[in-house]
């Protein structure tokens, strides 16, 4: 619900102040305009290196900053992987927030895209990118390698977004890129990279 605020303006010798509580109620209701902006409102169950930091500053886990093209990279040091946020512009007004994130432990690794939207204070995880199965990445896998990937590498699947051309996500399997997709402002197309290489 958007509320109201009445801000008072106090004059004190020729100063124009704001009350702090005012300030404060004003910036929590402004609608995030770029990637940083999303990132200090970004629910901590949303990102695991937001919830291993606690409390911190999340402006200090920004290692890579490309504001303009809404992208950025976190890190930690009690932190073993990393996190992007990227943010792909919708034609209907507002955007579709990525959080990709990589981590690793003792015996093995985690990670994977999420997709949210935020509206009006309220946050929203939605299903972006189109469906496909073991058999498309497979055949994928074997367009660009020539032969058929082991279950073992079918297990390491990871996607990648991409910077500055941050309306781009590319999957790879054991680090060869097999499944590609870009955002038109509205849902994301899909192809198998060889064949798109082929045209």
């Amino acid at each position: 619900m958007r509320k109201i605020i009445f801000l008072m303006s106090l004059v004190v010798f020729g100063l124009t102040v704001t009350p702090a509580w005012a300030q404060k109620a004003k910036t929590k209701s402004a609608a995030p305009q770029n990637v940083v902006d999303y990132l200090k409102i970004l629910p901590k169950s949303y990102s695991q290196i937001i919830t291993a930091n606690g409390n911190a500053n999340r402006l200090s886990l920004i290692k890579y900053d490309r504001r303009k093209s809404g992208f950025l990279r976190l890190g930690a040091k009690n932190f073993m992987g990393y996190a992007e946020i990227a943010l792909f512009k919708k034609k209907s007004g507002g955007h579709l927030v990525a959080v990709n994130e990589y981590a690793q432990n003792s015996t093995c690794c985690d990670g994977g895209v999420a997709f949210y939207e935020y509206n009006k204070g309220k946050w929203k995880e939605v299903e972006a990118l189109p469906r496909f199965s073991s058999g498309d990445l497979r055949t994928a896998f074997h367009g660009k390698t020539k032969r058929q990937p082991t279950d073992e590498e079918m297990e390491m699947q990871i996607l990648e977004m991409h910077e500055p051309n941050a309306d781009e996500i590319t999957l790879t399997i054991n680090g060869i890129a097999v499944y590609g997709f870009r955002w038109n402002g509205t849902d994301f197309d899909s192809g198998m990279l060889y064949l798109l290489d082929e045209k």
